[in-house]
């Protein structure tokens, strides 16, 4: 498993795509993939197809949350959930992934509902620029022990943040203790 912060990653193929996908719209898989069919095959696992990304897509939305079963990378699981803008549009998502068997097991419920909670507490209003909201506040962080974790946040390209980042070349994360003013406080 390896990943690098700002690479672009098929949406079909993750777990963080899909849970961005799924929220976007009865129209959204159709609108990114028309014409490509079959889609992009990188494991045994891929969905190749509209109609079986579409189907996909109604679980995810019905369950709350995506799964990455080595569609992505072999021996590779993932669990993600979307992140709303004010407006309840998709424009990110958190996930975690790591080796399918510890990933995708028993408690993945459990552990898509944890992201589901946390989603919740991200929000895609920090910075406003002419008019355009851009940024992500965490409210709240909960550390899964995973050994070595890997929690990712991911954006949706249409959404401006992506831009944003990518002009950036990165980013930081910092984790503040009780009582610490959250960083979107120094930018009202």
């Amino acid at each position: 498993m390896f990943t690098t912060v700002g690479t672009a990653a098929l949406a079909h193929t993750t777990g963080a795509g899909k849970a961005i996908l799924a929220y976007g719209g009865p129209d959204a898989v159709r609108a990114l993939y028309a014409g490509r069919e079959p889609l992009e095959r990188l494991t045994p696992s891929t969905l190749v197809t509209v109609a079986a990304l579409e189907d996909d897509c109604a679980r995810i939305r019905a369950r709350g949350y995506a799964l990455d079963a080595e569609e992505h990378e072999l021996g590779v699981g993932c669990i993600a959930t979307p992140v709303f803008d004010h407006s309840g549009r998709p424009v990110a998502a958190i996930s975690v992934s790591g080796p399918t068997t510890r990933i995708l097991h028993g408690d993945t419920g459990e552990l898509g509902a944890l992201l589901r909670r946390h989603a919740a507490g991200v929000s895609a209003v920090t910075v406003d620029r002419e008019g355009e909201r851009l940024g992500l506040t965490v409210a709240s962080l909960v550390s899964l022990a995973l050994d070595p974790p890997l929690v990712g946040i991911s954006v949706a390209h249409a959404a401006a943040l992506h831009e944003l980042l990518r002009a950036a070349g990165g980013f930081s994360v910092s984790l503040l203790g009780a009582g610490q003013a959250p960083p979107a406080q120094h930018f009202a």
